[in-house]
């Protein structure tokens, strides 16, 4: 036991440090970042945090807290993270960007600590396949100098899976919870797709009995006139909004999101003066659905009683490419964003793709519904998108590489766990000669990621020149943005 505790804290020892490195370095290599090259986004993403800073130093608490509730299409929770960076870094756009560079260097040993939760076979192996996918992957190290939160969803996404490791019954599964909820803060779509994953993971993994009594818990109530009426009313009302739409843009009907959000403060209120029928059908639910509402939905619950939160929402949703990309077209991008930004060579993209499919294989062998959420975690929210007409960036895909790698090392050490010592060490061997034999072969094409990268380059616009430099003359100046 004190062996594999010393190697598992030694595994993060040395991916904090080599995370470090290679993060810093990274941020050090000419050309400095140009300001005028940062987009709406990502400027927008430092300014939150920058206005909350302000008011914070000039002692402005009712200031603050508009402001906190006055972001509706980015939440504010990357700005309230990046307060320290501000702190840090001084009055610069790109000083939030320390907030990705600690990310980045925080995520390995998040991966490394989840594998050790599930499994301690071939702990060198499992090692090494994480430092390669994670510290040889290209578009994580150049999103380690961006001022924007794909890196801290990221992280927060192998958070929420290392906790949700913890087993069915522990309280650590609050906290996994607690952060998929907390992600729809940063991003929306990003929280939404792991309290889907998490929603899904803890139904299965209730018992026959839990789950026939929920279910027809469930049924009982929707047969009360007092439920199914009013929600055939909304649907009823949504309808027509949508069919008025195909014949006027902006029909004289209350908008979808509208409607949705009267039906949501209608059930909260009829909630609260029912209190005891409230009550009673909570502690009707299993404790593992109890948790989840409590820890990780009420976190968007909360966020959505604004109703300009949930039109953005929606609008959010509705966001479509000029011109709308088609799903061939997605598909083919999605292969290419692996191969040439997450991946450095076919070989370690092909490994990961096995050890994902070997660990499918394993999660549904040991009926471990946790081992497949991870899994299936990466495929089903890249399959939605690649549905949708708005154009993938190479970005929208970091909060998946989390669970990816995660899912993809256990499965090579799920495999190897019950073969014998021998086998164990020649496959591990072979395995890690055969990646590093890649890394080696492919150290000037990582030379030339790391030059290409390190000017700040995003895919969706080009820069708003005016609305930057006007920003940068104003924090020069230190005055509120």
């Amino acid at each position: 036991m004190r062996s594999r505790s010393l190697l598992t804290v030694t595994g993060v020892v040395l991916l904090t440090i080599a995370a470090a490195v290679i993060g810093v370095r990274f941020r050090l290599l000419p050309p400095p970042v140009d300001l005028r090259a940062m987009t709406w986004d990502a400027a927008s993403h430092a300014l939150i945090g920058l206005d909350l800073f302000d008011h914070i130093r000039r002692l402005e608490p009712l200031l603050l807290l508009l402001r906190l509730q006055a972001e509706h299409w980015w939440p504010p929770l990357f700005g309230i993270l990046s307060l320290p960076a501000w702190a840090f870094g001084g009055r610069e756009l790109t000083s939030p960007s320390l907030v990705s560079l600690a990310s980045y260097i925080v995520i390995p040993p998040i991966v490394w600590l989840s594998v050790r939760r599930v499994t301690s076979a071939v702990p060198l192996m499992a090692l090494g396949l994480v430092a390669v996918f994670l510290l040889r992957s290209p578009q994580l190290l150049e999103m380690s100098a961006w001022s924007m939160l794909e890196l801290s969803a990221t992280l927060f996404a192998a958070l929420a899976f290392f906790f949700f490791l913890g087993g069915r019954g522990s309280r650590a599964r609050n906290w996994g919870y607690g952060f998929a909820g907390a992600s729809t803060l940063l991003k929306y779509h990003y929280g939404f797709f792991l309290l889907v994953t998490f929603g899904a993971a803890t139904i299965l993994e209730l018992t026959p009995e839990e789950r026939r009594d929920l279910g027809r818990a469930l049924v009982s109530r929707l047969r009360q006139r007092a439920i199914w009426i009013p929600a055939l009313a909304v649907a009823a009302a949504v309808a027509a909004r949508l069919i008025a739409e195909q014949f006027d843009p902006d029909p004289a009907l209350p908008g979808v999101p509208t409607i949705l959000w009267i039906a949501y403060i209608a059930l909260l209120v009829a909630m609260l003066v029912r209190r005891p029928r409230t009550r009673e059908l909570w502690l009707s639910l299993p404790t593992p659905v109890r948790r989840f509402l409590s820890c990780g939905l009420i976190w968007p619950a909360v966020w959505s009683i604004d109703l300009a939160n949930v039109q953005v929402w929606y609008r959010q949703l509705r966001v479509s490419s000029d011109p709308p990309a088609r799903w061939a077209e997605q598909i083919s991008e999605l292969a290419r964003y692996l191969t040439d930004d997450y991946f450095l060579g076919p070989v370690a993209l092909t490994l990961g793709a096995a050890g994902l499919a070997i660990s499918i294989v394993a999660g549904f062998r040991r009926r471990r519904i946790d081992l497949l959420a991870v899994a299936f975690h990466t495929i089903w929210p890249v399959a939605l998108m690649s549905l949708s007409s708005f154009r993938i960036e190479p970005r929208f895909l970091s909060t998946m590489m989390a669970p990816l790698v995660l899912s993809a090392v256990l499965g090579w050490a799920l495999l190897l766990e019950r073969r014998p010592t021998a086998v164990r060490i020649a496959a591990s061997v072979v395995l890690l000669a055969v990646v590093a034999a890649e890394q080696l072969a492919r150290t000037d094409a990582w030379g030339q990621h790391l030059v290409r990268r390190r000017v700040y380059v995003y895919l969706s616009s080009d820069p708003p020149d005016r609305f930057v430099r006007a920003t940068v003359q104003a924090s020069a100046r230190g005055e509120p943005v």
